[in-house]
């Protein structure tokens, strides 16, 4: 577990955050990971596709203001521990 703060702050949800965030979002996120402050998750296994993104069956709507989101994860990496999860 040494290496997942590492790993989440280049190249996991925080680098998402990073490029396609808004500057809020991303304000100070990498290094607030990196010190352990904030733990992320990527919530993306499916039973149907596994982790192939372009199989996903997950459904996303948008209602006035809010959003819907349907699918059914089946693996979460840190399930339960995380500050912050990407689906």
């Amino acid at each position: 577990m040494i290496a997942g703060p590492v790993f989440e702050s280049n190249v996991g949800p925080v680098r998402v955050i990073d490029i396609f965030g808004t500057k809020r979002a991303e304000r100070g996120n990498r290094a607030r990971c990196v010190r352990g402050e904030l733990i992320v998750s990527v919530c993306m296994t499916e039973p149907e596709a596994g982790s192939d993104s372009q199989l996903l069956p997950l459904m996303l709507w948008r209602i006035g203001d809010h959003y819907i989101l349907n699918g059914r994860k089946c693996f979460i990496n840190r399930r339960g521990h995380a500050s912050h999860y990407m689906v």
